[in-house]
């Protein structure tokens, strides 16, 4: 046992790392938390989050203020030690912190992120457990409960310990537009700090669901739930008047919206722990929601158009990273760690905005009975919708395909061997001679024969016209 002033504390473990508490003396072991989703393989190269996340995450500390009753005896136990504490809490903090994640399809290029806010959250010596629920907005089941029964329970949103909640989204899955999310924020929000946590920077909001207004708030209870939130009202005449939100009527709730910055968190915890006004984005949630809400923009359905009409409508308002991120994407196989890999490795300068861009446009859309979330780096979980991958490929010169061919070769043909050869093939539009098409090469197999479909082949025809056997072969059986 080892004394911090009076107060003891027993570590059972072996540290990984250390860190002091406090500026005292006694050193805490650190261990990495678990990753929220499953990491690309370790020799592929790692997907960066955005600069300035950790910063993001620590300016929480600020908080640590609330714990100022803590209890003075207590068990310190590690996260992700070994043995069976190893999820235990830090310490004997009162507070709880509730990360709810949004998991819809866009969401999927701010996995690295996400993963990273997460792991410094762990490292702040502040709040006894950090919950991770994950928000099922999108995906393969659309019958799907938008939270697992067992994860919902586990975090006790209801009830129970006090605890902040991030709810980390972009606010363009389906979810968005049904009452059931809304009335959860509205539960959590009676009982504790909540805060919507925008991946996308302000100017990008009104494509999602949640429409801010520019608020002075101020909270009547340090550390209080939303209904503490007091609005002031401005005065008649001024400009802030002109833009202010409706007033608010009883039962109607104020949920604060930030960006996932530093600067606006600092913002926010300013909010929740004194009593000045402060300008903030924010939603006012009304007593009575809508039996429906709209849908976000950007994932309205526009199926019934032509794919060359969307391609065209897409590239004129897309940036240029985004737009030459989407030609490259054209060129092959779709998952998390595939459009990562091609996006770092291929055109270092698109962000995740961009990757995120192209997930919401309606171009693309989730395989069939595969869960984003949870699809492993060699099985595909997106397609482009139909005839948009050819309209893109249209537009693009042949190096983009062999550019994309060279990675996918070298990094999946281990666990696809369909794959082997590929770089080859797509330079010299050759077919693959011995290729056995089934269920789980198929998805690959497809992308390179619409590859090559867009490539002047002239005499090279023989190429596609084999695939096409073999691919028929397997959809039709013996």
């Amino acid at each position: 046992m080892t004394e911090f002033g009076k107060s003891p504390w027993i570590v059972t473990t072996s540290p990984h790392d250390n860190r002091s508490l406090g500026g005292g003396n006694l050193q805490l072991p650190i261990y990495p938390p678990k990753p929220v989703f499953s990491p690309a393989p370790a020799n592929w190269p790692k997907a960066d989050p955005v600069p300035g996340t950790p910063s993001a995450a620590r300016a929480l500390h600020a908080l640590s203020v609330l714990n100022h009753d803590r209890k003075p005896t207590s068990t310190l136990h590690i996260p992700n030690a070994p043995g069976p504490a190893g999820t235990a809490a830090h310490h004997s903090s009162m507070w709880d912190l509730v990360l709810v994640i949004d998991t819809g399809a866009s969401m999927t290029a701010w996995y690295p992120t996400i993963d990273s806010f997460v792991a410094c959250t762990h490292e702040l010596p502040l709040f006894a457990t950090v919950h991770v629920l994950k928000l099922h907005s999108q995906g393969f089941d659309p019958n799907r409960n938008i939270f697992d029964r067992a994860a919902l329970g586990t975090a006790d949103l209801n009830a129970g310990r006090k605890k902040v909640i991030f709810l980390i989204t972009d606010g363009v899955g389906p979810a968005w537009a049904r009452p059931q999310i809304w009335q959860h924020i509205r539960e959590w929000s009676e009982s504790h700090p909540l805060a919507i946590l925008h991946v996308q920077p302000h100017q990008n909001w009104p494509r999602a669901t949640l429409h801010t207004h520019t608020l002075a708030l101020r909270s009547s209870v340090p550390g209080g739930p939303n209904t503490t939130l007091e609005q002031k009202t401005p005065d008649p005449g001024s400009p802030a008047a002109l833009l202010a939100a409706a007033p608010l009527q009883p039962g109607d709730v104020i949920i604060p919206v930030l960006e996932l910055r530093k600067r606006w968190i600092d913002q926010w915890c300013r909010l929740l722990l004194s009593r000045q006004w402060v300008r903030q984005q924010a939603l006012i949630l009304r007593q009575s929601l809508p039996s429906k809400l709209p849908a976000p923009r950007a994932a309205r359905d526009n199926r019934s158009e032509q794919a060359e009409k969307r391609v065209i409508d897409f590239l004129a308002s897309a940036s240029t990273e985004t737009a030459q991120l989407a030609g490259y994407l054209a060129a092959a196989p779709l998952n998390r760690h595939i459009m990562q890999l091609i996006a770092g490795q291929l055109l270092p300068t698109a962000g995740p905005g961009d990757l995120s861009e192209i997930l919401s446009s309606g171009l693309v859309r989730v395989a069939d009975n595969v869960d984003p979330d949870d699809a492993p780096y060699n099985k595909v979980a997106f397609d482009f919708e139909t005839g948009i991958r050819a309209a893109l490929l249209a537009r693009e010169g042949w190096e983009k395909s062999q550019a994309v061919a060279k990675l996918i070769e070298e990094y999946l043909t281990s666990t696809v061997p369909a794959v082997r050869g590929l770089a080859w093939r797509i330079e010299f539009r050759t077919p693959p001679d011995a290729l056995i098409v089934n269920e789980d090469n198929l998805p690959f197999v497809t992308v390179e024969r619409t590859v090559l479909q867009a490539m002047p082949l002239g005499p090279h025809s023989e190429a596609i016209r084999q695939m096409g056997s073999k691919i028929d072969a397997f959809r039709t059986g013996p």
